[in-house]
């Protein structure tokens, strides 16, 4: 539960913040957006709901909580 909204994802055992500084830089069309810096988290909640989501998506077809990017550490 986090903000009042029950989390469809839960992380792996193996997740972990990545040790490389990874960017995730967003556009649409010609504008750009702020990067979204991924070495600072392990998980990134991708939605429509801009209250517990990572990185917003505001299209009718995404759902509220649509998919995870998610960093794990595997041998």
């Amino acid at each position: 539960m986090y903000r009042g909204v029950l989390i469809n994802f839960s992380e792996p055992p193996e997740a972990k913040v990545p040790e490389k500084r990874w960017r995730f830089y967003p556009f649409k069309g010609t504008e750009k957006f702020k990067p979204l810096y991924l070495h600072r988290q392990s998980a990134y909640l991708i939605g429509r709901d801009k209250n517990i989501c990572d990185m917003p998506l505001l299209h009718p077809l995404i759902s509220k909580q649509h998919a995870v990017l998610q960093y794990r550490s595997v041998p």
